[in-house]
């Protein structure tokens, strides 16, 4: 388990790792200020920096990589940043290795020399032969240094870097999903385990994504690639996929931001399946899940729903400052007291307080050279007739009614009771009582005038039902001849 943090000055801790041996292992932490400078530690010892161990420091962002790890390697490591500390544990899995003891025997390797990966038989001269093969395979190419991003002014060269754990047998450069060629334009460089990419003269035009991929023979694929999930607010939202090799190091990205693992987020492993977990989501959860594995990526779509009245429609850019428009089956939307058009940094929202049936149809965020859109339906009924409580007839005068009975089909539901197309509203003569989702309506002292329509509202469907108040007779005829006597 890894140590709480001590002191203030780191934000997230170091979490326990276990990988598998001559695998890459990353331990990693972050701290409140990005210039600060601390020490790594191993079993309270300063770690020393070599070939095979490496420290980076990326903005917040403090790793300890230890790029083929070893036995040795296992212990507690710490970083320390003036009196706080963050401390976890590295476990390496050993490899089951084999002993040959030979005793005055020739041993000969078949094809002169050990292949880098592979099948290998090692035959021993005896009386009688035996053979024995091992079976042995490199390990996986890692990124050690990832690739930046690089700002630079129009018409300059930009440089693109990375480091690989060893010497790629391929690998090419990609521009979005375009492969670069050598040219007058791009100029690829190769150092050992180190690949550049430079782009000169730099335009508009050059403005993408540049993608490095290499590639050491294994033919790594997704056996169950992600799938779109959806789920309601605050439920937890679960993608999984299967590779087709063990121990590979997967990354997990949001909208192109990698996701790290926090209270609501856990990243777990099991062999050959890698799972992502987000609890509790919200409508801001909703975003492209991505899963990366040495250069081989899988994406889906994470939906949120919401179980209320309002809609809330987010669009994204590339630019802040940049203005868009909305549209609703190409009618432009201005805002009005049920439709609220806002920014947040990058992001355009358009906000629907109250959905109705009249609001379903394709809307866009148009941003002159992009657009987006899609498409709001809205299901069901929101509101039902469930019982009828009102008598055929009345006879005046009465204390009170309980008119028709209406159950919605959400709790936050809003209705209206209408009088022969009037709104009611509560008085000492009428009674609207919410329960759960029961709308009833009271009328208190009821008279031959309350004979009306009486109708429950909640605009997309609506129920009404007729009072009918007659006179009682004998009430009447009692008035009256006590009259009589007096």
């Amino acid at each position: 388990m890894s140590s709480p943090i001590l002191g203030g000055a780191i934000k997230r801790p170091l979490q326990d790792v276990v990988v598998a041996e001559s695998q890459l292992a990353e331990l990693e932490c972050e701290v409140a200020n990005p210039s600060a400078e601390g020490l790594w530690l191993k079993d309270g010892q300063h770690v020393f920096f070599s070939d095979n161990i490496r420290s980076q420091d990326v903005g917040e962002l403090r790793r300890l990589v230890i790029i083929i790890t070893r036995p040795q390697d296992v212990g507690e490591y710490t970083y320390q940043l003036g009196n706080s500390k963050t401390t976890a544990h590295l476990k390496v899995e050993g490899t089951h290795q084999l002993m040959l003891y030979i005793y005055s025997l020739a041993v000969y390797i078949f094809g002169g020399c050990v292949p880098s990966q592979g099948l290998c038989a090692f035959m021993c001269s005896t009386e009688t032969q035996q053979s024995l093969f091992l079976t042995f395979s490199e390990v996986p190419l890692m990124i050690v240094s990832p690739l930046s991003d690089v700002q630079v002014y129009e018409e300059e060269d930009a440089m693109f870097e990375c480091e690989v754990s060893r010497e790629a047998k391929s690998f090419r450069w990609l521009k979005e999903a375009e492969e670069l060629t050598a040219s007058e334009k791009y100029e690829m460089l190769h150092e050992g385990t180190k690949h550049m990419l430079v782009v000169k003269s730099i335009t508009k035009d050059d403005l993408v994504k540049y993608v490095f991929e290499g590639a050491d023979g294994i033919h790594l694929r997704f056996v169950t690639p992600i799938k779109e999930v959806t789920v309601k607010e605050r439920e937890t939202a679960e993608f999984k996929v299967e590779l087709s090799h063990a121990n590979i190091q997967v990354t997990w990205y949001r909208n192109d931001v990698r996701v790290r693992p926090s209270k609501k987020i856990q990243i777990s492993e099991d062999g050959k399946i890698h799972t992502l977990t987000l609890k509790e989501v919200c409508m801001d959860d909703t975003s492209l899940i991505k899963v990366e594995a040495l250069g081989v990526t899988s994406e889906g779509m994470l939906n949120v729903i919401v179980e209320k009245d309002e809609v809330v429609l987010v669009c994204e850019l590339s630019k802040p400052a940049a203005e868009v428009k909305w549209f609703k089956d190409s009618k432009e939307l201005a805002p009005s007291k049920n439709i609220v058009i806002r920014s947040e940094g990058k992001k355009r929202i358009l906000t629907i307080k109250r959905a109705e049936k009249s609001n379903i149809g394709e809307y866009t965020c148009d941003c002159i050279s992009e657009k987006t859109m899609a498409k709001l339906n809205i299901e069901g009924e929101s509101c039902w007739l469930h019982g009828q409580n009102i008598p055929h007839v009345l006879q005046s005068p009465v204390s009170y009614v309980e008119l028709t009975e209406c159950e919605v089909s959400r709790e936050n539901a809003k209705v209206t009771w209408l009088r022969d197309g009037q709104e009611i509203r509560k008085t000492k003569k009428h009674e609207i009582v919410v329960e759960g989702r029961k709308r009833r309506l009271i009328i208190l002292e009821c008279t031959l005038e309350d004979s009306k329509t009486y109708t429950c509202d909640s605009k997309d469907f609506k129920t009404s039902a007729f009072l009918n108040v007659e006179p009682n007779y004998n009430d009447t005829f009692s008035v009256q001849r006590k009259k009589h006597h007096l």
